[in-house]
């Protein structure tokens, strides 16, 4: 223990705060949280948990603690281990958590809400940025209910936090610090499940003010234009609905490993905040272009795989432009792919010149073709993959999405897709004819 916190036995330490006195104000809620779960039911905890030493350096310490109970539910005694992790936080970005707040931090519209209705709350800065507190002069609690007009929904998220209802998925407004004459309009979601014996809870909470503005001006010049911007704001809500929903599939196939589900998560996440991003730097929803999208993606996935030393190289057809309600299937896709490249094709990290290729062209006037492939080990039998693979499933739902067709290529080295959509299909928007 003493290593680990860089100094010498004092008279003092003769409980095991020795370790919580020193952790950062940021996990304080991790050890609150650890010390309220130990119970004759719940008798042993784990998380990483960051500490700063005496000589202020920042350390990770994967933590486990132990509890003996008698008879009586009486608690005896804690047993702890700590390990410092500190050389290898690099490798896992910290806490798997981090995975999903790193895809939201670039964005200031949108924000993740991890654990929203408990002491271990942990928000991206798009939160900050949206309430205008500082993170370190923010205290969390029911107070900021406060702040919303709308007395229902001041009502509905005090039954969320009561355990009452399950979810919230409304739009509220916002007066900041209190103040009427600066309100924000905002997307809120949130939704509780059950892991374990514990109840947990993740939201979204999106600035659509700007939006909702340019929406007042659109009715006022031209009702069509406003009527094709909802829609396409709509939709972009529904896929983060349809996002949760694969956590959902995914926790039910992967319950006993969580680490894996926040993995599987991360590109997703990242894909979807900058889709955001662009969604509202831009006034033309149908005709977007290809190619700047696939080329952040590429720079966000290479970002988040540094380790892997793996090489993306896309050609991108720069004449192709499409709507984003083909555009936010499609980027999902190529994140499934791609992951499952990362994961299972090179298990040699020796291996040089790891590449995960892919090319999207025209071969006809209104029809699209995705070529993906990496240079691995490839695969011994793709009836296995498509028959008994969540992930398989969730690339048939969002092709299906695009009525587009996706098939599993022959090739002498690696693995490959072919995935062919239209570049546009009917669709009939509310409010046009």
């Amino acid at each position: 223990i003493y290593n680990i916190i860089n100094r010498s036995k004092e008279p003092r330490d003769a409980f095991y705060n020795i370790i919580f006195d020193l952790v950062i104000p940021e996990d304080k809620p991790l050890v609150e949280e650890l010390l309220e779960t130990m119970s004759p039911e719940t008798d042993t905890y784990a998380n990483i948990i960051r500490i700063s030493t005496p000589g202020g350096q920042i350390k990770y310490l994967d933590t486990y603690l132990y509890s003996k109970f008698d008879a009586n539910g009486e608690e005896i005694s804690h047993y702890g281990l700590f390990k410092d992790i500190s050389v290898d936080s690099h490798k896992h970005m910290t806490r798997p958590v981090d995975f999903m707040l790193n895809g939201f931090n670039q964005n200031s519209k949108l924000s993740l809400l991890v654990e929203p209705l408990s002491k271990r709350y942990e928000f991206s800065e798009g939160f900050y940025k949206i309430i205008e507190i500082p993170k370190e002069n923010y205290v969390h609690n029911e107070s900021i209910i406060d702040y919303i007009e709308e007395e229902n929904v001041r009502e509905k998220l005090k039954m969320l936090i009561n355990g009452e209802i399950e979810e919230i998925n409304t739009i509220l407004t916002f007066n900041v610090n209190g103040d009427e004459e600066n309100q924000k309009i905002c997307e809120l979601f949130i939704e509780r499940f059950t892991y374990g014996n514990k109840t947990h809870s993740i939201g979204f909470l999106t600035d659509v003010t700007i939006a909702r503005q340019k929406q007042k001006e659109l009715i006022e010049s031209n009702a069509t234009k406003n009527i094709l911007i909802k829609e396409v704001h709509h939709r972009v809500k529904n896929n983060l609905q349809v996002l949760n929903s694969f956590l959902n599939l995914e926790r039910r196939a992967y319950g006993s490993n969580p680490n894996k589900i926040l993995d599987n998560m991360q590109a997703r996440l990242s894909s979807l905040a900058l889709l955001h991003e662009k969604t509202y730097n831009t006034t033309d929803f149908i005709n977007v272009n290809l190619k700047d999208y696939i080329l952040d993606q590429d720079e966000t996935l290479q970002n988040l795989f540094t380790a892997k030393d793996i090489q993306f190289k896309s050609y991108i057809n720069e004449e192709i432009h499409l709507s984003i309600e083909i555009i936010t299937p499609l980027l999902l896709i190529i994140d499934e792919l791609t992951m499952n490249a990362i994961k299972h094709a090179f298990p040699n990290e020796n291996q040089e010149d790891k590449t995960i290729y892919k090319k999207i062209d025209y071969i006809n006037d209104n029809t699209c073709e995705l070529i993906l492939k990496d240079n691995g080990v490839g695969i011994e039998s793709p009836e296995k993959l498509i028959n008994h693979n969540l992930g398989w499933e969730i690339i048939m739902s969002l092709t299906k999405q695009i009525n587009g067709k996706i098939e599993v290529l022959e090739l002498d080295v690696g693995t490959g897709f072919r995935l062919t959509f239209p570049k546009t299909f009917e669709h009939e928007i509310e409010g046009l004819q």
